[in-house]
C-alpha cells in the first residue's frame, strides 16, 4: 500500500488547539478542561483594552502638565504691557520713555513746510537697550475707531541705534485723520519685535494712552527735533 503525501497545515486556515468532541468525558477522565478559543480571545481583548486606556490616561496627564508649563512660561499672544507717559518701561531689549505728544497741521522738514488735511502727531521719546544695540522703529498710534497709523511715510523721521543704558532722545512723526485727533483718544503702541510678530507670537509690547488735546494744536509749523544722546541719568 502506497503512503499518501504528508499533509501540512493550511496557512489560510485559522489554527486552534484541538477541542474534544465531548468535554465532559475528558473531565470525567480527570483531564483539565481547556477554555474555548473565543473565551481566550475575549480575555486578551479586555486585557489589551485596559492597557490602552491606562496609557491614554498617562499621556493625557502629561499633556495637561505640558500645557500648564507652556501657559505659565509664555504670555498670551499679544501680551500688552501698559505704561504711562513720563515713566520708563522695559519691553524685551528696549527701555522706553515717552515725554509728550503734540498735534500740528504743519511741519517743517528739509526747509519745506508739510501740510496735511489730517493732523500731524509729533512724539517726543527716549530709549536705550538692555543687552544689544538696536533700533526701535515699529511704533503705531490707534484711534478710538480702531484705526492704526504707522510712522509717516511723508516725513521720514530719523531712527537711531541705541545701546545698553545709553539713552537717545528724538522725535518721530505720525499722520492721522483729523477725526482721529478730534476724539482726543489716541493710544501709542510700541512693538519691540515688530507688529506682525506681536500679533502672532506670545511676546510683549507696550501700550500707553497719549494725553492729546484737540484744542491745543500748534499754531506755528513744528520743527521736528533730531535725535541726540542724553547725559547719564537723564531721559
Amino acid at each position: 500500500m502506497t503512503a499518501g503525501p504528508a499533509r501540512f497545515p493550511d496557512p489560510h486556515e485559522r489554527h486552534a488547539p484541538d477541542v474534544p468532541a465531548d468535554p465532559g468525558a475528558e473531565l470525567a477522565a480527570g483531564g483539565a478542561r481547556q477554555a474555548p478559543v473565543a473565551m481566550v480571545q475575549r480575555r486578551r481583548t479586555r486585557r489589551g483594552a485596559w492597557l490602552t486606556a491606562a496609557v491614554l490616561v498617562v499621556l493625557l496627564a502629561i499633556g495637561v502638565v505640558v500645557d500648564d508649563l507652556a501657559e505659565e512660561d509664555n504670555p498670551h499672544t499679544g501680551h500688552a504691557v501698559s505704561f504711562a507717559i513720563g515713566e520708563d518701561v522695559t519691553l524685551r531689549n528696549f527701555q522706553v520713555h515717552v515725554h509728550e505728544a503734540q498735534l500740528a497741521e504743519e511741519l517743517v522738514g528739509d526747509e519745506t513746510v508739510l501740510v496735511t488735511e489730517g493732523m500731524w502727531v509729533v512724539l517726543d521719546l527716549s530709549y536705550a537697550t538692555v543687552n544689544d544695540p538696536e533700533v526701535l522703529s515699529d511704533l503705531g498710534i490707534r484711534d478710538s475707531q480702531g484705526r492704526t497709523y504707522s510712522l509717516s511715510s511723508r516725513y521720514i523721521s530719523s531712527t537711531w541705534e541705541a545701546s545698553p543704558d545709553t539713552w537717545f532722545r528724538g522725535e518721530v512723526v505720525f499722520e492721522v485723520a483729523r477725526d482721529s485727533a478730534d476724539s482726543g483718544e489716541l493710544t501709542l503702541f510700541v512693538w519691540p519685535d515688530g507688529r506682525s510678530n506681536a500679533e502672532t507670537y506670545p511676546m510683549s509690547y507696550g501700550v500707553a494712552e497719549l494725553p492729546v488735546d484737540p484744542a491745543a494744536i500748534a499754531t506755528d509749523p513744528i520743527q521736528v527735533a533730531e535725535s541726540e544722546i542724553v547725559p547719564a541719568g537723564e531721559r
